[in-house]
């Protein structure tokens, strides 16, 4: 039951990797994306127009917009060039500016419905590498995830739903050209959504009672993922088999570190009386540059000054990780660089209990 391919999903055009989301007003729509923000006027046959002008030269090379190089100009990830690649669209570059003209209701298609709140509000869920699991550390994400998927799927079962949600969290980690970026819920989703209607509903052996999931036939992989072994990679599969006495006390989900032989959401979990930060857009020195924050925590200062916080930072920059962080009233040296984000989050981690340990004191 793999039906699903994230990759020809996108190839699709079904889903836009880049955010965009809809607003709407008084016959007025609003489009928000990542290279701007930019209002139509809804007219009676249902089309909007959008334009954007760049008055200075620089910005578009010296040259001037026509109909054979503006997407050139703009840049791929502009909003207006995305949308053309997914619908039909009307354009008109002339001079300064640039004008596309599609159907609102095809443009609905490939947008997120805001509902009065930004997309770049939408919680995010940060992928490192092929070993990122949606299930860690991410329970107000996976929340919100659950959320709108019921409101599409109001009779989802809570087994179809967590099995859902982890088969998009695995093709969304195996998907290199997501590694290293931030996937809004709503994308999220639409990639849930789609595996649901592909392999749950359009399967055609699950529903029977005699259907054995366990069968080596019907396993997803080498091994039962979504089982006792959910979680696991095939080398904590194969080390079990092995040693099944040494890791037997990790059955039941959790990935766990094989070298030290310790559940990694252990290891990893922020001490208590530190609150992750999950909004983290005034914190990022640069996005053009990907020059972001990762995760962030803040705690009262010495364990109980509300009004002034403590925050360590876990930052991205050029693919190497840093720990940053803020102390009221005096300075912290940033550490690293480091090659991947487990090593930034664990010393993460000490320097969190490190603080608690002065609060103790």
């Amino acid at each position: 039951m793999d039906n699903f391919d994230l990759r020809k999903y996108l190839s699709e055009g079904r889903l836009l990797k880049e955010g965009m989301s809809l607003e709407f007003y008084d016959g007025d729509v609003e489009l928000i994306a990542d290279s701007g923000d930019y209002v139509a006027e809804i007219e009676d046959n249902g089309k909007v127009s959008f334009s954007v002008v760049y008055e200075d030269e620089d910005d578009r090379e010296g040259m001037e917009f026509d109909e054979d190089n503006w997407k050139d100009l703009l840049g791929s990830n502009h909003a207006f060039v995305e949308i053309a690649s997914k619908i039909p669209t009307e354009v008109e570059a002339l001079d300064d500016y640039v004008m596309i003209t599609v159907d609102l209701e095809d443009l609905k298609g490939i947008a997120s419905l805001a509902e009065g709140r930004l997309l770049k509000e939408e919680l995010t869920w940060y992928i490192e590498d092929e070993n990122e699991d949606i299930r860690f550390q991410n329970d107000e994400y996976l929340r919100e995830v659950e959320k709108k998927i019921k409101e599409i799927h109001p009779d989802i079962s809570d087994e179809n739903l967590n099995k859902i949600i982890i088969m998009a969290g695995e093709q969304y980690s195996r998907e290199e050209d997501f590694h290293g970026d931030s996937i809004p819920s709503g994308n999220f989703v639409k990639a849930a959504v789609e595996i649901y209607q592909t392999d749950v509903l359009g399967s055609d052996g699950e529903d029977d009672e005699d259907f054995d999931r366990w069968a080596p036939e019907n396993l997803d992989g080498d091994f039962p993922k979504d089982s006792t072994f959910a979680g696991w990679t095939q080398a904590q599969y194969d080390a079990y088999q092995e040693e099944p006495r040494k890791y037997r006390k990790y059955l039941g989900g959790g990935s766990f570190n094989l070298a030290e032989g310790k559940l990694l959401k252990e290891e990893l979990k922020a001490p208590s009386g530190w609150t992750e930060i999950k909004d983290l857009s005034d914190m990022h020195r640069s996005e053009e540059d990907d020059e972001i924050a990762v995760k962030a925590w803040d705690a009262p200062m010495e364990g109980w000054d509300e009004e002034n916080k403590d925050i360590i930072v876990v930052r991205k920059e050029d693919d190497k990780f840093y720990l940053d962080g803020y102390i009221p009233f005096g300075s912290f040296d940033e550490q690293g660089p480091f090659d991947t984000y487990e090593e930034a989050l664990k010393l993460a981690v000490e320097e969190m209990e490190a603080f608690k340990e002065d609060w103790d004191e």
